[in-house]
């Protein structure tokens, strides 16, 4: 009866343990994740802000200005007259 007693207690023991080893890994999947979230929500948060500056005017004229060499037309004459006003 003993030894039924020490091999029910050893097969116990032995599920314990196992058990305890897979949740000590899935805890640290479940930090490796929180930490994933958080990068992906900054990463969000920021893709957020160049969105609503993307719809910015005058963040767009400057992008037009710099990348394209785009100007107004108003600007675009008092460059070729050399920065004067008129005659």
């Amino acid at each position: 009866m003993l030894i039924v007693a020490l091999l029910f207690l050893s097969f116990l023991s032995y599920i314990y343990w196992t058990r305890f080893q897979e949740i000590l890994t899935l805890q640290g999947k479940i930090e490796d994740l929180k930490g994933k979230i958080a990068r992906l929500k900054e990463d969000n948060r920021s893709l957020e802000a160049k969105l609503t500056r993307r719809n910015d005017l005058s963040y767009i004229k400057k992008l037009a200005q710099e990348r394209l060499g785009l100007q107004l037309p108003k600007e675009k004459v008092k460059e070729e007259d050399g920065g004067e006003n008129g005659p």
